[in-house]
């Protein structure tokens, strides 16, 4: 796969185009997120673990994009499990949705 960046000028630099990598990983968890509210109420809050946790600009980016508070949690080394767990809540809501549609 290859990607790039369109739109830049000799003002942006190395920073700028870090944030639009940061953006642009928010924003396909974001279409993950989206996803799971279609079968769910809005949480009152996130909770955040692994790498980003790490990061008050990733925090912040994940906080405005989900327009939902994120917590960072203690130990953050629980993103894969989270990931795991949401994953699993997902196959099911398909599941239940694919029994529906043949009964």
């Amino acid at each position: 796969a290859k990607g790039s960046f369109v739109g830049l000028t000799a003002y942006h630099g190395k920073e700028h185009m870090l944030r639009a990598v940061y953006e642009g990983v928010v924003f396909s968890h974001y279409t993950h997120v989206r996803k799971l509210l279609l079968n769910r109420e809005k949480p009152k809050a996130v909770q955040l673990s692994g790498g980003a946790a790490n990061s008050d600009v990733w925090v912040q980016i994940f906080a405005d994009v989900l327009q939902i508070p994120v917590e960072v949690m203690e130990d953050k080394e629980w993103g894969l499990q989270l990931q795991l767990e949401l994953r699993l809540e997902y196959t099911k809501i398909m599941e239940r949705r694919s029994k529906e549609q043949y009964e």
